[in-house]
């Protein structure tokens, strides 16, 4: 069913995309989006979101191929991760509905 070429991909689809996110990836883009830390570094995620490295790092990663993070390099050539307008949407939307509940 996952190879049937006339469904859309996971990607084109915001609810299959949301249905993908878990716990950790929320709390990510969460932290991401908060106050001045607009741009979060993999150190600075860690220490906010409590979670394992090796966790963060991977789940950036399947973040950004979902369009939901960015990235940027700093003057230091540090890379920076911050949420997308795509990202800041769904975590609008994920985010009410948890209060609904």
């Amino acid at each position: 069913l996952a190879n049937d070429p006339a469904l859309p991909p996971a990607a084109a689809r915001p609810e299959a995309v949301r249905e993908s996110l878990t716990y950790n990836d929320v709390e990510i883009m969460r932290a991401l989006s908060e106050e001045s830390y607009v741009y979060g570094n993999l150190t600075g995620l860690t220490d906010k979101t409590g979670l394992a490295r090796d966790l963060v790092s991977t789940r950036l990663g399947v973040l950004k191929s979902l369009g939901l993070i960015e990235t940027r390099i700093n003057d230091k050539s540090i890379l920076h991760w911050y949420v997308s307008p795509k990202g800041k949407q769904m975590l609008g939307e994920i985010l009410a509905g948890q209060e609904d509940r």
